[in-house]
């Protein structure tokens, strides 16, 4: 079965850096095939920790992401704590 998968051009230039750095230890030139192979069952065994990357947040925010997450604010309809909040977490 054969795939086409497209890649963006960062992707791309990682893609034939990865490729090179392993072809000079080999001894032998892989394909793209035998790289993306690779690539793939290496992230298979360890696809716990994948998906928390992906769904880890890129540091620093963007101001779009901020801006996003400040419209997500929601008001409890007054005040939660009556005392501030330094009052209860330093006890004084």
């Amino acid at each position: 079965m054969h795939t086409t998968v497209r890649l963006s051009s960062r992707g791309k230039r990682n893609l034939e850096k990865l490729r090179s750095a392993l072809s000079s230890r080999l001894g032998r030139r892989l394909t793209q095939q035998e790289s993306m192979d690779l690539l793939l069952v290496r992230a298979e065994r360890d696809a716990a920790r994948l998906a928390a990357e992906l769904a880890a947040p890129d540091f620093p925010l963007s101001e779009a992401r901020i801006r996003q997450l400040h419209k997500m604010r929601r008001s409890f309809g007054g005040s939660v704590l009556k005392e501030g909040v330094d009052a209860v977490v330093y006890e004084g």
